[in-house]
């Protein structure tokens, strides 16, 4: 997995080549749209919910990637219909709104995978009363998420009857 922290997206006014804006990447990758979770928020009635993905597939190169089904990208005035490379000082257009790409990708680093960590959560349980005898043993360990055990918990008051 690769990383463009440190690359910077201007975003261009329509009327001339005048940035307006400069947005600083601190994501191993950037997403574009009008969902509120992506990265850069487009409020125009062209944009779909994600309409491109910005990452790095290897040591040397960035890629733009085209997911929008009716309104393509355009990486300096080309039509992108799938994916393609976006290199530094790159315009590309998203949506109706222009942005200038700012990036060496010689600052591309190399991030490790995040790990899973074992599972923490804790272990539930059961006690199993012996009829016959009186006694209480433990009947077995049962791995039981805390979201789960807490579900089950309210499950059983609600099907105990209490006089």
């Amino acid at each position: 997995m690769f990383s463009i922290r440190g690359a910077h997206i201007l975003v261009c006014t329509e009327e001339s080549d005048k940035t307006w804006l400069k947005i600083k990447i601190n994501t191993n990758r950037v997403t574009i749209g009008a969902h509120p979770l992506n990265y850069i928020r487009l409020h125009t009635s062209n944009a779909e919910r994600l309409h491109c993905k910005i990452f790095a597939d290897s040591a040397n190169s960035v890629i733009i990637e085209n997911k929008s089904l009716r309104n393509p990208i355009h990486v300096n005035g080309v039509c992108v219909e799938s994916a393609a490379k976006l290199n530094d000082k790159d315009r590309f257009e998203v949506a109706g709104s222009t942005f200038l790409w700012n990036f060496n990708p010689e600052h591309i680093k190399v991030v490790s995978k995040p790990t899973k960590h074992p599972n923490w959560r804790r272990k539930t349980v059961t006690m199993k009363r012996i009829r016959s005898t009186g006694d209480i043993t433990k009947q077995s360990f049962i791995k039981v998420p805390r979201a789960v055990g807490l579900m089950l918990d309210e499950f059983r008051k609600r099907r105990t009857i209490h006089r």
